[in-house]
């Protein structure tokens, strides 16, 4: 089994194209499987994708901003559950599943899941179950990429605010 790439470092600009043809390799096995649903996920993913590199891009940018942005690289990934905490491993498999389900799976659900049901042989879950799955959380899912969506951005402009707002305190003239 192929497991998910794992992220624990800052990125690099050849980690962020590969990010992205991943990206691009879902979009494919969501025409598949859900092909009624193909004009919503094939301009959804368009999005996402347009995101998840814009991100990248200004991670890398504004590197200086790394401890900021280290925390918020460490948000964005608790968020997309990324596999950023190394004791969720397949060792701990169907535990992860049934926790992944339900807290972390309403967001990284549009990558993270579709590379489960890509290799749903070796899944916990089969087909039909998941479908089951897909149906009951459809709008928990869509609510909360949403909500990660504005909350990664109105860091990004608090934090980008108070940068271009500092100014130094002029010295008064004696007499």
């Amino acid at each position: 089994m192929v497991t998910p790439p794992r992220m624990t470092s800052i990125p690099s600009p050849r980690e962020v194209v590969v990010v992205v043809v991943v990206v691009v390799v879902m979009v494919v096995v969501v025409v598949v499987v859900f092909f009624n649903y193909y004009y919503y996920y094939y301009y959804y993913y368009y999005f996402y994708y347009y995101y998840y590199y814009y991100y990248y891009y200004y991670y890398y940018y504004y590197y200086y901003f790394y401890y900021y942005y280290y925390y918020n690289y460490y948000y964005y990934y608790h968020c997309y559950h990324y596999y950023y905490y190394e004791y969720y491993d397949y060792y701990y498999y169907d535990y992860y599943f049934y926790y992944y389900y339900y807290y972390y799976y309403y967001y990284y659900y549009y990558y993270y899941d579709y590379y489960h049901y890509y290799y749903y042989y070796y899944d916990y879950y089969d087909y039909y179950h998941y479908y089951y799955y897909y149906y009951y959380y459809y709008d928990y899912y869509h609510y909360y990429y949403y909500y990660c969506y504005y909350y990664y951005y109105y860091y990004y402009y608090y934090y980008c605010y108070n940068y271009t707002t500092t100014t130094t305190r002029r010295k008064e003239k004696k007499g």
